[in-house]
């Protein structure tokens, strides 16, 4: 079966601008994600902390 595709003779720029708004869409998006992404390395630095410290006072409790 031959591959078919449709000839264009009359340049549409509703083409370009409708990539243009999916790229913007796109970006904010990734935006979005990193911010998310930044904070949930935050929350999960802060709880590592609070693990070792709660850690490192219950071996001291069990050292006395």
């Amino acid at each position: 079966m031959p591959l078919r595709l449709p000839i264009v003779s009359k340049f549409d720029p509703s083409g370009i601008r409708d990539a243009q708004t999916g790229l913007d869409r796109l970006g904010g998006f990734a935006r979005s994600a990193g911010t998310l992404l930044a904070g949930a390395f935050v929350a999960g630095g802060i709880a590592a902390g609070a693990f070792a410290v709660s850690s490192l006072r219950a071996a001291d409790e069990s050292w006395k």
